[in-house]
């Protein structure tokens, strides 16, 4: 009994706690977009496919967490078009998954190793008016 808990304990736990960030900070992740004038309106893209849209009264954008960069493409009427790059990180999580056993396997498969910021700011420029 004390040998089948043994190899258990090996062959379980160490994935377990290899995928950090993916149990703790999940592949998910919860963006808040402060968005000017309130008429803005963003595309949110990922390469070239539409993750989701947000505006002014609508500020909160829900992501699969992923190493590739978020694009907002804001319109609003009377203001310019504007691309935002948002480029992803690692967490702190999935970084201390890669010291222990997985290598960070399991959370770069799963996204949960990168993370994009939390908040983010637009704000359009007005047109010129000439």
């Amino acid at each position: 009994m004390k040998r089948l808990t043994a190899l258990a304990a090996v062959v379980i736990v160490p994935p377990m706690l290899g995928a950090c960030a993916s149990i703790i900070e999940g592949t998910d992740q919860t963006m808040t977009v402060n968005l000017t004038p309130k008429e803005a309106v963003c595309e949110v893209k990922r390469k070239g496919a539409v993750v989701g849209k947000i505006s002014a009264s609508d500020y909160s954008l829900t992501v699969s967490k992923s190493k590739n960069d978020l694009l907002f493409v804001c319109n609003a009427p009377g203001y310019r078009e504007q691309f935002v790059k948002i480029e992803s990180s690692a967490s702190g999580w999935g970084i201390a998954s890669c010291f222990l056993v997985d290598l960070c396997i399991t959370d770069y498969s799963t996204g949960a190793l990168n993370k994009y910021p939390e908040v983010l700011t637009i704000a359009l420029t007005p047109v010129d008016k000439k």
